[in-house]
């Protein structure tokens, strides 16, 4: 290749472009530019944008919103509550009209007053015929047809009564009569027997004490035999002669064996310190208080044992005379005449006594007969009463619920959502929703989500989420926000193989408008687009992974 050389003096047109000046626009131009790119990467290096989750959603009714509507028809009077007002439990939200049934109600209550009182006045004739007693007054009219029915009964019952105690005062004479005669009768049986039965009380009195007598007798015997008291503490002078020999005996005991003591110590010394005369001699004392020892013990056992002989033989003596007794008996003739007499008295009041428990049971039967029909009665008339009674009762009950009914008030704390409006006059039909309360904390509808399971596991309870609702073009009505509430366990499998997850968000609000002022509502089952806010990141850095500069 030739290089030509040329002189800057030759070229003429290049030395006038080199040497003249730029045109200020260029200038400007570039200044400009430049200062946008710099504003460009500032905005970007500064500024974030949302990453979202898109998934499609459906508006669905909110559980917990409760919706009023009256279980009556009626007129409004009045309504106490407006759009978006904040309420509590209890609070009254309209009222309808209750003149006719408030009419109604006191006319059901005044008859079923008037029942209870008739009740009442049943119940107490009822008592008084039980209880054959006049609980009414004559001077009260409003008691003046009971007091009447009472004291006509009392004077049927009285001349039932008089009749059949003429019967049996009858029965009761002849009775009386029959008595008198086995009386007498008896007397003069009695008469000769109680002497005879006098004479064997009063033997066997005496053999029941000698018993008694001999049985002490031989404990005491026993108990100087053995030297030990087996006698009974109540035999204070047995007690009381054990106890004095007892003593005595102690006291020869005491002397016998300072004797045996005595010789025992001599006999000790030896023949060298005591001469034989001492010794015999403290040896026959010895022996003559071990004797009298013996003697006492023989004296009082033989003073005892004739007690015991004694009493046997007056016991034997006794039992004679009272066989002698007992065989003895009145005459044959008078025992056979005796019993003739007893078995004709007898039959005649066994007769008696058949026909007087007959009157009786007849008394009895004819009273009580009279008493139970009267009250069967006055019972029929009672069952009538509280039949109609509780049948208007039932009535009041009913028509109290109906007036409540016409007062609706809130069951819960929350904020009126007005479903249709309504004003004083109007009429509302039973079952008709007028208006939702919706719960602290949470909205009119939820928001059912399908989100792809590319996208769930970017999401969480809490995340923000905007709404494009299909039949609002956000162009006109823009968006509306919401608050993820909940996340399925599971995804769910589509036939087509596709999975998501059904997620809930809550939509605090249900109307959207648009830049003319028209109002748009949600409704349920809308469809719409959900946008879920997951991430935020600085323009720059989404710029930069898009262009696959960063990771």
């Amino acid at each position: 290749m030739d290089i030509k050389i040329r002189e800057l003096s030759e070229m003429t047109d290049s030395r006038e472009m080199l040497e003249s000046k730029t045109h200020p626009f260029i200038t400007v131009f570039l200044v400009i530019v430049m200062l946008l790119l710099g504003t460009v990467l500032v905005w970007s290096y500064y500024g974030s944008i949302d990453v979202t989750a898109k998934a499609a959603a459906v508006a669905r009714s909110n559980e917990k919103v409760s919706t009023v509507q009256s279980a009556s028809l009626g007129k409004v009077t009045v309504v106490k509550v407006k759009e978006g007002e904040q309420i509590h439990k209890g609070d009254v939200l309209l009222a309808l009209d209750t003149k006719d049934l408030a009419l109604q109600l006191r006319n059901q209550s005044d008859e079923a007053d008037k029942c209870i009182q008739k009740l009442n006045l049943l119940k107490r004739y009822r008592h008084s015929i039980d209880n054959l007693h006049n609980e009414f007054s004559e001077s009260d009219p409003a008691e003046d047809e009971y007091y009447d029915g009472v004291e006509q009964f009392l004077l049927e019952y009285r001349q039932l009564q008089d009749s059949l105690a003429a019967s049996a005062l009858e029965i009761e004479s002849a009775i009386h009569t029959n008595e008198s005669s086995r009386a007498l009768l008896n007397n003069d049986l009695q008469t000769s027997q109680a002497k005879r039965s006098e004479q064997e009380s009063e033997l066997q009195r005496k053999i029941s004490w000698l018993e008694t007598e001999l049985t002490r007798e031989k404990q005491l015997a026993q108990s100087v035999k053995s030297n030990q008291i087996i006698i009974e503490t109540k035999d204070a002078k047995r007690n009381q002669q054990y106890a004095t020999y007892a003593e005595k005996r102690k006291q020869l005991l005491k002397n016998a064996e300072e004797k045996t003591t005595d010789f025992k110590i001599l006999e000790s010394l030896g023949e060298r310190l005591v001469s034989g005369e001492e010794l015999m001699k403290a040896q026959r004392d010895m022996e003559a208080a071990q004797g009298q020892i013996q003697q006492l013990y023989e004296e009082e056992l033989s003073g005892i044992e004739n007690n015991v002989a004694d009493m046997e033989a007056q016991l034997i003596e006794m039992n004679s005379q009272l066989n002698t007794l007992r065989h003895q008996a009145s005459s044959k003739s008078e025992i056979e005449s005796y019993h003739l007499q007893e078995d004709k008295l007898g039959k005649e009041l066994e007769d008696l006594n058949s026909q007087q428990v007959m009157a009786m049971n007849a008394e009895n039967t004819a009273l009580s007969k009279l008493k139970a029909d009267r009250i069967v009665q006055i019972q029929n008339l009672i069952q009538e009463e509280e039949t109609k009674l509780t049948a208007l009762q039932s009535n009041v009950d009913q028509l109290k619920l109906e007036i409540g009914n016409h007062t609706l008030v809130s069951p819960i704390d929350g904020t009126i959502n007005v479903i249709k409006e309504i004003n004083a006059g109007d009429v509302v039909q039973p079952g008709e929703p007028l208006m939702a309360i919706i719960p602290m904390n949470e909205s009119m509808y939820k928001m059912s989500l399908a989100v792809p399971n590319s996208e769930a596991g970017k999401i969480k309870v809490g995340d923000p989420v905007k709404f494009n609702f299909a039949a609002f073009p956000k162009q006109s009505f823009g968006s509306l926000s919401g608050t993820i509430t909940s996340i399925g366990t599971d995804s769910v499998i589509q036939q087509d193989g596709l999975s998501y997850y059904l997620v809930e968000a809550a939509l605090p609000n249900k109307y959207l408008k648009n830049h003319k002022g028209e109002r748009g509502e949600v409704r349920l089952g809308m469809e719409a687009q959900a946008y879920i806010l997951t991430d935020t990141k600085r323009i720059i850095d989404f710029v930069l992974e898009k262009i696959s500069f960063k990771q």
